[in-house]
């Protein structure tokens, strides 16, 4: 049954949301890589659950496990979702911001990522003592990346999923005696064989060159089963007669023999476990489809494959070259709706580099991983291979009466012309005569203690453990630990990029945060801008350049008088002007707003946790008002603000309506006083004839 979990549902050991009827899902199990599953079901009922970050439980070898839907692809008939290891979340949820396992064993490494009461957890039987550091790195990059610190590269390893934890280990799968035949016409199965490094006959070479008296081989028991005969001389420098022992060999481990016929049994004996180790056999790959093979007659021999997991030998005879090789089960196709494996490829797994370090034939260029990077233990590897090369050359050397010798060539026209001087103090060595022309100008010299050259040109200067190197080749300065100390730079730094930034030129860019420990100084007298997104922010003037101060929410700005903006008011101690021209507006129109000054009801109130004793307008009062589009603005999070501008203008409009009611008014009663002068002097006249009378 295949389930799926909604993005927001992270109960797993309850069902699912839904169960999905898929067309097809199918893992791909592939080692020390991710493992991908990819389902595919019909469309209309699927679309509403088959969503990013869903979660989808699916019977494996392994048992039940949870892979996070990281791509969907829809069309009208079905929706095709690919899904990962929900153990892979750890690379967005677990950040590993600066830690140093030291001289530890893969379980210590493990534990210096993971906290152990967290979702995620790391487990490793690896007893491999290493080091690495991790600095500003999410889980998965310290485990998997190809970083020279990862885990892969500090303790190799194999790795498992198993839902919110990852095992790496020595080795996964098991030998479980499984057999196989193969190397015939055989519908489902492609095979690939490399013959390159078969040696079916050993020349043997102990230290100070001794090989077996007549050119003496050891054979490969199936020296017969190939075409031709695979010879090789190998070196074994760990083999010595007593005589050629130097101080401290029997305790690195070299066999020391005290007769030439116990250094030949040695050297037999070795040659012989190069066999015990498959160094006869070819190296052989097989992918095999299962479904093809189900239809072939012979299905019943393979049945077993079904029941093999990432990581299991298997004994694979080759029927026409008649040898068996030990295979292992390096990638499979599992189906989770059948619950069968449809696919698996067969071959020789290529571990991480940091656990080849046994090769039976080494050389100088080997020193280099494909990556670039020097490995250690090749190095070493090689400056012992130049130190037994050094030793054998001191021990087989003739002992001459002089000190020092001259080779000279002093014909100015021929192409040979220069000294080079040997002798016990070191070497000399000169293309040019002095003034005088009675002796030449020395240019180079090596002696036991140093190197003096005009030039050395080389591919890879090295620490003698590998630990530290200069690669001219690459042009890499590396060092185990990168640590500066009063580093000091001279001259022009051009381009450099520092974890997270980039400097080059006149520009400084990073994503990351700027801390600054004081002050920043500006040389020169002229005017200097703050720029953010092509709009100056904060500008400094020459004529009179102000102090800007930060402090919370609050900023000040310090001239010759001050403006402070703080969380909850703006001062100053002169006039704020606001800009006005014309030049700087448009879509002007006449607009009466002074009816909102009725509107306006004026409130008293504290601002939480700033100002209190306030007295404004609520702005919840106002946006429903007719002239709410002019007053009230929204920000992101859904807060109203009130544009106290447009409130002043309503009352300068109310304001001047007033006045002019008011003129109207006063011009009335003129008028009105007038009249009633008027009437007085009229009915005093009336008055005066009544009396006549």
């Amino acid at each position: 049954m295949i389930q799926v979990y909604s993005p927001e549902n992270e109960n797993y050991d309850m069902n699912g949301d839904a169960v999905i009827e898929a067309e097809s899902c199918e893992i791909e199990f592939e080692m020390n890589s991710a493992w991908e599953l990819e389902l595919t079901a019909p469309s209309e009922k699927n679309k509403e659950i088959l969503v990013y970050e869903a979660v989808i439980k699916v019977p494996t070898p392994y048992g039940k496990q949870l892979y996070r839907i990281y791509n969907v692809q829809k069309d009208d008939d079905s929706i095709t979702a690919s899904a990962r290891p929900v153990f892979m979340d750890a690379k967005d949820e677990v950040m590993v911001w600066d830690t140093r396992p030291t001289k530890a064993d893969g379980q210590g490494a493990m534990d210096s990522i993971f906290d152990p009461e967290g979702k995620y957890h790391g487990h490793s039987d690896i007893k491999l003592v290493s080091t690495a550091y991790w600095q500003q790195k999410n889980a998965v990059e310290c485990l998997m990346s190809d970083d020279e610190n990862s885990f892969l590269n500090r303790w190799g390893g194999e790795i498992y999923f198993d839902n919110f934890d990852i095992y790496i280990n020595e080795r996964i799968g098991s030998d479980n005696g499984l057999r196989a035949e193969f190397g015939f016409n055989l519908t489902g199965v492609e095979e690939k064989v490399d013959m390159s490094e078969v040696v079916t006959m050993i020349f043997p070479k102990a230290y100070n060159g001794y090989m077996l008296p007549d050119n003496e081989s050891i054979n490969s028991p199936l020296l017969n089963n190939y075409q031709k005969k695979y010879k090789r001389i190998i070196e074994y420098p760990d083999i010595k007669l007593s005589a050629d022992v130097q101080e401290g060999d029997e305790l690195n481990g070299v066999t020391v023999c005290d007769t030439l016929e116990e250094l030949y049994s040695a050297l037999r004996e070795r040659a012989a476990e190069e066999y015990e180790a498959g160094i006869d056999l070819p190296k052989i790959a097989y992918n095999v489809s299962m479904i093809d093979l189900s239809r072939t007659d012979e299905y019943k021999e393979y049945i077993g494959l079904l029941k093999v997991v990432l990581g299991d030998n298997v004994h694979v005879k080759h029927r026409k070259l008649g040898v068996v090789t030990n295979a292992r089960v390096i990638k499979m196709t599992y189906d989770c709706i059948t619950e069968k494996v449809e696919g698996l490829t067969l071959g020789d797994y290529e571990s991480s580099y940091i656990n080849d370090t046994t090769s039976i034939i080494s050389s100088v260029t080997n020193a280099i991983s494909p990556g670039g990077t020097v490995i250690a233990e090749k190095i070493k590897g090689v400056i012992d291979l130049l130190n037994t090369s050094l030793r054998a050359q001191k021990d087989i050397a003739k002992k001459q009466d002089v000190r020092a010798i001259l080779f000279e060539d002093l014909d100015e026209e021929s192409s040979t012309f220069g000294a080079l001087c040997i002798g016990t103090q070191g070497i000399q060595i000169s293309k040019k005569r002095n003034e005088t022309d009675t002796d030449w100008k020395w240019g180079t010299a090596i002696n036991f203690e140093s190197i003096v050259a005009d030039y050395i040109i080389t591919g890879i200067l090295s620490d003698r453990k590998g630990n530290s190197y200069w690669d001219m080749d690459r042009g890499e300065l590396v060092t185990r630990y990168m640590k500066a100390t009063d580093a000091e730079f001279s001259g022009t730094v051009k381009g450099s990029k520092i974890e997270g930034g980039e400097i080059n030129g006149s520009s400084i860019s990073t994503n990351k945060d700027i801390t600054i420990g004081r002050n920043i100084y500006f040389a020169g007298n002229g005017d200097y801008a703050a720029i953010m997104g092509g709009n100056t922010v904060l500008r400094f003037l020459s004529s009179n350049p102000p102090t800007t101060s930060v402090d919370g929410t609050n900023i000040q700005l310090l001239a010759s008088n001050h403006i402070f903006l703080s969380g909850s008011s703006i001062s100053s101690s002169v006039p704020i002007n606001v800009g006005s021209d014309i030049r700087l507006k448009k879509n002007i129109d006449d607009i009466d707003i002074s009816a909102l000054v009725d509107e306006i009801k004026i409130k008293s109130f504290d601002y939480i946790g700033k100002r209190n004793n306030v007295v404004g307008v609520i702005a919840d009062d106002l946006k429903d008002s007719r002239f709410a589009e002019y007053l009230i603005t929204k920000d992101k999070d859904g807060y109203l603000s009130v544009d106290y501008n447009a409130l002043a203008m309503a009352c300068i409009q109310k304001v001047q309506k007033l006045d002019k009611k008011i003129e109207l008014l006063e011009s009335e009663l003129v008028k009105m006083r007038s009249l009633e002068v008027d009437n007085l002097g009229n009915k005093d006249k009336k008055k005066g004839s009544h009396d006549k009378q």
